[in-house]
């Protein structure tokens, strides 16, 4: 076993079907601000050469026998990096990092899928998945983060925020769509700066804190990828071609080794192809895939038109679009036009959210996974965006007429291209990514060099004051609602059972909640209840947004939407 490097920080990728690495060497260079700079600038992988002063090195290895069969679940994907690590696998391995290379790593950070931070009994998942890492790599427990992966993709765009602007920029919603093998993941996230807590001032630390997420499982990249050869391949039976022309993805008819092969055939075709993506603004990118219409080359003598092209991956934009769509419609209460910055310049990295001109403002957008670099993948999102928080822009669509949604145009996000250009309606902006199927690996090794601090579990611990009869007497009592580091629910639960209020009116229609945050001594909130809400048993839920203390939900155990009582920012104490 070769020698550990303090230096050495991996962050991996547990996909469903891939699991892809990223090693960054944080000991190439003396200088942490040029280390850093040169790091962002650069992908990884990108050809530039080795180590964090190149973006770090990035692989991807696939386990080709029964275990790669049909989607894996993290710990099965750990099962398999260690069997790899073993050599009791037979492996497909692509990019300069192997699996052994966790070998000289002092850390590392791993992203999972949402549903590990979805509900309590996701923590068991995580908890297994870090001790099996850490038993077999030999490392201490703590020196094994798991993060979702949206927190780990969107760590890749704090982190260029804190290189360009050091500590203080105000936080920014950002949409990450991660379009996996069979399934489209939509979180929203707060990214930020703050500072470094090193000696220079001038340095910043990024920060990422998941406020929802959204799963849905369809049509996706296994999918696509195994279509698009085919399509640019020989036909299928009868001169058919597309998904049903050799059966259905996953059908037992097609051996499950075929369908890997023509995965790994597209994707190293299509990366082979591309030139490397620059950080910033749509408008700067270099890459010649991401302008609309055009054809795609991935490999000798296999090319889609942009028609075929656009028939081959509808089937993946319905997925992207009940995705985004679903979370958007389900969190309109993170639409804060009041809230809303206008900096001069609107591109400027240091303004927090921003609204681009003619009143149009979203989230800005990062799209990552395998067909992240896909125009059409982007202007997926950008469609899903629009239709479901559409904006007030001249001769636009009005706000009010979207169903579920309250009639605000807002959120965030520097310009689209179009609005940039000069002409035409405004563009939900993007940020693209060097290399977006690295981009959750690549944002955990940053969170395992702590260049980024990620939050995806609620940090405070919430009681509300109650009235208990016991003993056929009246007496006062606290009931706790969530502890700090659980998962923020709308109807959280108590030893498995839902926590239930029964609310009589008796309160004065002023709620008291303790909140105990940062390791503080609980601090009593007085909330209004309002008179407006009807009497009745209530499910007792917590939820996250862009305030420091998030919301309190109450939810009519009858059924219903729930009301929503914001707790507020908190105001240490001197």
């Amino acid at each position: 076993m070769s020698a550990r490097s303090p230096g050495h920080r991996a962050g991996v990728d547990f996909g469903t079907q891939f699991t892809r690495l990223v090693i960054l060497d944080t000991d190439t260079d003396t200088d942490t601000d040029t280390d850093r700079d040169r790091a962002t600038d650069a992908g990884p992988g990108t050809g530039t050469g080795t180590g964090a002063g190149a973006g770090g090195r990035a692989g991807a290895w696939m386990v080709t026998g029964p275990a790669a069969a049909r989607p894996r679940g993290p710990v099965a994907a750990g099962r398999d990096l260690l069997s790899t690590l073993a050599a009791d696998s037979e492996i497909t391995i692509a990019g300069e990092a192997g699996p052994w290379d966790l070998r000289s790593a002092a850390g590392l950070a791993v992203a999972v899928t949402g549903d590990c931070f979805a509900t309590d009994s996701g923590a068991q998942v995580r908890t297994r998945l870090q001790q099996a890492l850490a038993a077999g790599l030999g490392l201490p427990q703590d020196a094994v983060a798991v993060h979702s992966t949206a927190v780990c993709a969107a760590a890749v765009r704090a982190d260029q925020l804190a290189v360009d602007g050091g500590p203080g920029i105000p936080g920014r919603l950002v949409l990450v769509c991660d379009i996996g093998a069979d399934s489209v993941e939509a979180a929203l996230v707060e990214v930020a700066t703050a500072p470094a807590g090193t000696a220079s001032a001038s340095v910043g630390m990024g920060t990422v804190r998941l406020l929802e997420r959204w799963i849905q499982p369809g049509y996706a990249g296994r999918g696509f990828a195994v279509d698009a050869v085919r399509r640019a391949g020989s036909a299928g039976p009868a001169g058919r071609v597309g998904p049903g022309a050799f059966g259905g993805i996953g059908d037992d008819t097609v051996p499950i080794r075929t369908e890997n092969d023509l995965v790994l055939t597209f994707l190293r075709g299509a990366r082979a192809g591309r030139e490397p993506v620059r950080a910033g603004p749509v408008g700067t990118t270099a890459d010649p895939y991401r302008d609309a219409g055009s054809a795609l080359v991935f490999g000798p003598g296999r090319e889609l038109s942009a028609g075929q092209l656009a028939a081959a991956f509808e089937p993946v934009a319905q997925t992207v679009r009940a995705a985004v769509g679903g979370l958007l419609r389900r969190r309109g209460d993170l639409r804060r036009p009041e809230d809303l910055c206008q900096p001069e310049d609107l591109c400027q990295p240091e303004g927090g959210d921003a609204v681009a001109r003619g009143g149009a403002s979203w989230p800005e957008v990062i799209v990552v996974g395998g067909l992240g670099f896909l125009p059409s993948a982007v202007e997926a999102v950008r469609t899903a965006v629009a239709e479901a928080w559409p904006a007030d822009l001249p001769g636009g669509s009005d706000a009010s007429g979207v169903s579920g949604v309250s009639g605000v145009s807002d959120v965030s996000g520097v310009l689209g291209e179009a609005e940039a250009a000069g002409g035409g309606e405004a563009q939900v902006p993007v940020w693209p990514v060097a290399e977006p199927e690295y981009a959750a690996a690549r944002g955990a090794a940053l969170l395992a060099a702590a260049r980024v601090r990620g939050t995806e579990l609620y940090p405070h611990t919430v009681s509300l004051r109650v009235h208990r009869v016991l003993a056929g007497r009246l007496t006062g009592g606290s009931l706790r609602v969530i502890s700090a580091g659980d998962v923020p629910l709308e109807r959280c639960e108590l030893a498995g059972e839902l926590i239930t209020v029964h609310h009589d009116g008796s309160a004065g229609g002023v709620l008291v909640v303790d909140v105990q945050a940062d390791g503080d001594p609980p601090r009593a909130l007085r909330v209004r209840l309002g008179a407006e809400l009807p009497t009745g048993d209530y499910h007792v839920g917590v939820r996250s947004d862009r305030s420091q203390l998030g919301a309190l939900l109450l939810s009519p155990a009858r059924g219903g939407p729930p009301t929503v009582l914001p707790l507020g920012r908190y105001q240490r104490r001197p």
